[in-house]
């Protein structure tokens, strides 16, 4: 269950909501404007100017915490106007960091530092208290910490699914607040390099096949019929690399224009299966007894 904290602030500041979209569903998150006015300031002017939209949640700690990575390191780079608003907010060690807490992350040794990181906890950590920034709470979205915390993470607790807050909105109050939340969503498991590796090698050996069996029936088939069949053999094993490394793109920016090209040859490729010869026209290609548009003998 949230903490009691979360009905504290929601009693003490009525007003305004940040609706948070991470990939796993929607928190609902009341601010701490009295206790930590600063930081709930700043995190409100990043929320407006889009400042984490797209930013990704690197981190996870069942038990522990989610930590949302610096601004900086989204894969949509930041404009001028919102890199001036990453600016240091000095420690309002207030409150208690308990189930649902939002806190400000900063460098150890720099309690003054904290920027645009922060974490969102799972459960209490009294040992952060008077260490670290409390600016609100998760007020609804009990279900989506619980899907948070159970997402597969490797052994630097980087999560393995692809997690980010899609994106962040300020509303007036906890009842447009409750209209924007869609609740929960289940995280399915991101395509990564071991499963595409995978996937290319499977393709290699099929494509492999192919070759080896037009090298034994290239004596049997037409020339016409050895150069389609090589074709099909190309153009089969790039729709399948396209559909594999798919996933990928979003992350990627160069794998995604590299796709964009390749998908473009693959259409170019096509244009070339041909049913006749240079020079030759469509009846002969075709032949006399299934040409419709030649004359027939009685």
């Amino acid at each position: 269950m949230i903490a009691p904290l979360a009905l504290v602030l929601a009693i003490a500041a009525p007003g305004e909501r940040v609706v948070l979209h991470p990939t796993a569903g929607d928190l609902v998150v009341s601010l701490a404007e009295r206790e930590a006015p600063h930081s709930a300031a700043q995190f409100k002017r990043l929320v407006q100017s889009g400042i984490y939209d797209g930013v990704k949640i690197y981190r996870v700690m069942p038990g522990f915490i989610a930590q949302v990575a610096n601004a900086e390191d989204r894969d949509r780079p930041l404009d001028e106007a919102q890199r001036r608003l990453l600016t240091r907010i000095p420690l309002e060690a207030g409150l208690p960091h308990l189930r649902g807490s939002l806190s400000f992350a900063h460098a150890d040794g720099d309690p003054d530092g904290a920027i645009s990181s922060f974490s969102i906890l799972f459960g209490a950590a009294p040992h952060l208290d008077g260490k670290y920034t409390v600016f609100g709470s998760v007020e609804a979205g009990d279900a989506v910490l619980d899907e948070l915390a159970s997402v597969a993470t490797n052994s630097q607790h980087q999560p393995l699914s692809h997690l980010e807050i899609e994106s962040a909105e300020l509303v007036a109050g906890p009842i447009e607040a409750a209209a924007r939340n869609r609740g929960r969503r289940q995280v399915t498991a991101a395509a990564g390099p071991g499963d595409a590796g995978a996937a290319v090698s499977l393709l290699a050996a099929i494509m492999l096949f192919g070759i080896v069996a037009m090298a034994l029936l290239s004596s049997r088939l037409p020339r016409r019929a050895h150069r389609s069949a090589g074709l099909l053999v190309a153009l089969l094993g790039g729709f399948g690399l396209l559909l594999v490394l798919l996933p990928l793109a979003p992350r990627n920016g160069a794998l995604g224009c590299g796709l964009f090209t390749g998908l473009i040859a693959l259409f170019a490729a096509m244009g070339r299966f041909e049913l006749r010869e240079p020079g030759q026209d469509i009846a002969s290609a075709i032949g006399p007894r299934n040409c419709p548009l030649q004359a027939r003998g009685p």
